[in-house]
C-alpha cells in the first residue's frame, strides 16, 4: 500500500477541513485494506499483517495523519519475514506508533515514558519482566525522534540521549536497532511474542507449558518469523483447527471474506464494510487500545454476534452490491470448514441461499491462517 501521494492532513490549517481531511483519509485507508484482504493476489499475507497490525496497534483517530498507517502495513510487510528483532527495530522508526506512543514528546531532558513502557511490556518481554528503572532507560534510548519537513522519521541529536544506558543488565550506547536487538535475546520475549502471535494465528490460548516449549526452540532459532509461522501450523492445537475449524474470525475477516463470496468491488460495498465493522465492534483501525483487538472466543457476546448477522445480511440486501456481483457457479462444501446447519452444500448461489449461508454459525469460523 503506497502512502507516497497521500494527503498531509497536518498542513490544513482549518480546523474543520483538518478534521474531515482525517476523516476521509481514514476511510481510503480502511476501503484500500479491506480490498486487499478480499481480493488482493496475496490473501494471505495481507491477513498475516492484520496479525502484526493488532500487536502494534495505532487507532488512527489518535494521529494527525491516518495515512501514517499505510506507511505501518508498507513496513510490516516489508520485515515480516525476516526476524523478530528486525521488525520490531523498523516498527519503532514508524511515525503512526511513535506519535500514537509519544514518541516524539520523547526528550532527553524531558524523557516520555510512554513508548519505553510499551516496547518492554506489549512488544517485548511482557509485564512483570521489567523494573522502572529498565523502563526510565529504554525512554532516554529512544529520545530525539521528530518528523523532518520530508515527512520522514529523524533523530535530532540535540534531543537525543546517546547513551550510556543500562537496560535489562546490559550497558550500552543502546539506539532503536541495537535495542531491538538486544530485546530480541531475551527468554521472555519470545515466551511472551510467541503466544501473542499463536492466539491470533491459531485462535486459543496455549497452556504454559505448551508455549514455553514452542518459544524455547523460537529463541534456539534466533526468533525467525518464517520459523514461527511454519511451525505454529504444525502444532497439535492449529492441526485440530484446521480439522475442525476452530478458528473464530475477526469481523474484518468475516467481512472480507463476504465481500470476496458476493464478488462486489462497488463503492457501495466498501462503504457498506466501513460502517458494519463497527456495528460489529470492530472499527476499521480503531483499535479499543494499545493491547490491540479482542481474538478468538473473546468476540463471543450476543450483541457483537447478533450484528455479524445483520451486518452481513445489510450488505447482501444492498441493491447496487447485489447488482454489481461475480458470484461463483455453485456454493461448494469448501467454503466453510464445518457443515452448516441451514443449508446443504454444494447448493446454486441465490441471494436466498448467500443469505443462509450468512446466518449460519459455520461462516464465522476457519481454520489457521495460511501462510
Amino acid at each position: 500500500m503506497n502512502s507516497d501521494t497521500a494527503i498531509d492532513c497536518r498542513r490544513i490549517g482549518n480546523r474543520i477541513e483538518r478534521t474531515r481531511c482525517k476523516q476521509n483519509a481514514a476511510r481510503e485507508l480502511s476501503r484500500n485494506w479491506i480490498k486487499r484482504l478480499a481480493f488482493g493476489p496475496e490473501k494471505s499475507n495481507a491477513e498475516l499483517v492484520q496479525i502484526w497490525l493488532s500487536i502494534f496497534a495505532v487507532n488512527w483517530r489518535q494521529l494527525p495523519n491516518p495515512s501514517w498507517l499505510n506507511r505501518q502495513i508498507d513496513t510490516i510487510e516489508k520485515f515480516q519475514f525476516g526476524t523478530y528483532p528486525e521488525l520490531l527495530g523498523n516498527i519503532l522508526k514508524e511515525p503512526a506508533i511513535l506519535h500514537s506512543l509519544n514518541g516524539f514528546q520523547n526528550h532527553r531532558n524531558n524523557p516520555n515514558e510512554n513508548l519505553g513502557r510499551e516496547v518492554l511490556e506489549l512488544f517485548s518481554i511482557g509485564e512483570g519482566n521489567y523494573s522502572e528503572e529498565d523502563v526510565k532507560q529504554v525512554a532516554l534510548a529512544l529520545t530525539g525522534f521528530r518528523l523532518n519537513k520530508n515527512n520522514e522519521v529523524v533523530i535530532v541529536p540535540r534531543r537525543n540521549d546517546p547513551g550510556p544506558h543500562t537496560i535489562l543488565g546490559k550497558k550500552a550506547n543502546f539506539d532503536v536497532v541495537s535495542l531491538a536487538t538486544w530485546l530480541g535475546k531475551q527468554q521472555s520475549t519470545s515466551n511472551y511474542i510467541s503466544k501473542r502471535v499463536w492466539r491470533r494465528f491459531i485462535g486459543i490460548d496455549p497452556s504454559q507449558e505448551r508455549v514455553t516449549k514452542f518459544a524455547t526452540n523460537w529463541y534456539m532459532n534466533d526468533l525467525s518469523l518464517p520459523w514461527l509461522y511454519t511451525n505454529l501450523r504444525k502444532q497439535p492445537e492449529a492441526i485440530q483447527c484446521a480439522e475442525l475449524g476452530l478458528r473464530l474470525l475477526d469481523p474484518i475477516n468475516v467481512v472480507a471474506k463476504s465481500l470476496k463470496l458476493i464478488g462486489s468491488q462497488h463503492p457501495s460495498a466498501f462503504q457498506l464494510a466501513f460502517s458494519i465493522q463497527s456495528l460489529m465492534g470492530q472499527p476499521p483501525f480503531a483499535p479499543p487500545s494499545v493491547k490491540g483487538w479482542p481474538y478468538g472466543e473473546q468476540w463471543l457476546t450476543s450483541r457483537w454476534m447478533a450484528a455479524r448477522k445483520r451486518g452481513l445480511l445489510r450488505l447482501l440486501a444492498d441493491e447496487e452490491v447485489w447488482d454489481s456481483r461475480s458470484l461463483p457457479l455453485e456454493l461448494k462444501s469448501d467454503l466453510v470448514p464445518f457443515p452448516p446447519i441451514n443449508l446443504k452444500l454444494p447448493v446454486k448461489p441465490s441471494r436466498e441461499n448467500i443469505a443462509l449461508l450468512f446466518s449460519d454459525p459455520s461462516w464465522q469460523f476457519s481454520g489457521p491462517i495460511k501462510i
